[in-house]
């Protein structure tokens, strides 16, 4: 199972480079900027995906992933210094990421993890659950790149 774990999290950084190359090409003073009123901005979709690594980080000990959707206004930057923070929150959390994969033993692994989701109450073992967190962050990339595309970026 190590190397499959190995495997997993070195796909986890691929996935993680290109969300920091989008998210570092927001320009000063767009880290609020958002499609529709409702909608998230791109600094709210780094503090969601900065929230759902925190949940991947405790569901070993939670053995719960609880709702964590995303909503516009989480975020409200001022200044870039502001975004540089929560910028440099998420380049961290890619290598806690990975220890966190290439840690997670036998055991761990057949922890079963409940969620409420879509369809109602979910039950997974844990090797299954980072593979959706992997799939939510690629969902999001989608739709930063749309943001960055209005912005002519």
């Amino acid at each position: 199972m190590t190397a499959e774990l190995e495997h997993l999290a070195l796909f986890s950084d691929k996935i993680r480079d290109p969300s920091l190359k989008r998210f570092e090409q927001v320009p000063e003073g767009q880290g609020n900027f958002r499609l529709l009123p409702d909608a998230m901005s791109m600094a709210d979709l780094l503090v969601h995906l900065i929230q759902s690594e925190k949940v991947l980080f405790s569901i070993l000990k939670t053995k719960h992933i609880p709702e964590n959707r995303g909503q516009p206004h989480m975020a409200k930057i001022n200044e870039r210094a502001e975004y540089d923070l929560l910028l440099h929150e998420f380049r961290q959390l890619k290598g806690m990421r990975h220890q966190f994969i290439v840690g997670l033993s036998e055991e761990q692994l057949q922890t079963n993890i409940t969620s409420k989701r879509m369809s109602g109450l979910t039950t997974m073992s844990l090797l299954e659950w980072p593979y959706g967190f992997l799939d939510h962050e690629i969902h999001h990339r989608g739709q930063l790149a749309l943001y960055l595309s209005h912005l002519s970026i």
